[in-house]
């Protein structure tokens, strides 16, 4: 399934700059999948995910005012996947000075790889 969104960039309120995006829908189920966040021994953190992603996320979002986690793109498409706790303090503060995450693709063998992502901080 796919539709459109129309997105209008910062200073483009005279509808001359409308950009049409793809909307993708997210291919993952939360019911299928475990995530979990911990902190790294070189100071940073990594997300932790057991579910066999042929494409990852491009960008990590967390929402400044409730501290909800998104991950976007690959796999979760435009659409984007909401996990289910918000990030403690402590984790935040990693992200707002490193401005990014590991991510490692668990499976039953262990860590098959790890990424970063890119973090990006919004007000929703």
């Amino acid at each position: 399934m796919s539709s459109n969104s129309r997105f209008t960039p910062p200073g483009g309120g005279d509808g001359k700059n409308v950009i049409e995006i793809p909307f993708v829908e997210c291919q993952v189920k939360a019911e299928d999948m475990n995530i979990a966040i911990a902190e790294t021994e070189d100071g940073r953190t990594c997300i932790y995910c057991d579910y066999p992603l042929e494409h990852l996320p491009n960008v990590i979002v967390l929402d400044n005012n409730t501290a909800a986690i998104h991950l976007i793109g690959g796999d979760f498409g435009t659409e984007g996947f909401r996990l289910q706790y918000p990030l403690d303090y402590d984790k935040i503060n990693i992200w707002k000075r490193e401005e990014m995450t590991y991510f490692a693709v668990v499976s039953k063998d262990g860590i098959s790889d790890i990424y970063e992502i890119d973090v990006i901080f919004v007000d929703m």
